[in-house]
């Protein structure tokens, strides 16, 4: 069995989320995950389930396997809108959710 470095894991959330701009409340939101869970995963001083780790991930649209390892599973794309604002595409390998 592995173990996770929860350190490293932690601060990929952050850093995601960050660069996402997104606040902890936003992210909550989107990952149905209550905005104490994230903080402590910030703080890394929580070992979270793999049920609220699908959930993060999907939220921040990367694969369970980034969040625990920087593992990339995923192609990224940018791409430029019709405005000419350019934007990301994720297309994720579901194998590794």
């Amino acid at each position: 069995m592995r173990t996770v470095d929860v350190h490293s894991l932690g601060g990929r959330i952050r850093s995601l989320r960050i660069n996402s701009k997104l606040s902890l409340k936003q992210l909550s939101e989107r990952a149905s995950v209550s905005v104490s869970m994230l903080s402590s995963l910030d703080r890394i001083s929580v070992d979270p389930s793999l049920k609220t780790l699908r959930k993060v991930a999907q939220a921040l649209s990367v694969s369970v396997g980034y969040l625990v390892d920087g593992q990339t599973s995923a192609s990224t794309l940018v791409k430029e809108a019709p405005n000419g604002i350019p934007y990301t595409v994720v297309q994720l390998n579901p194998a590794c959710w």
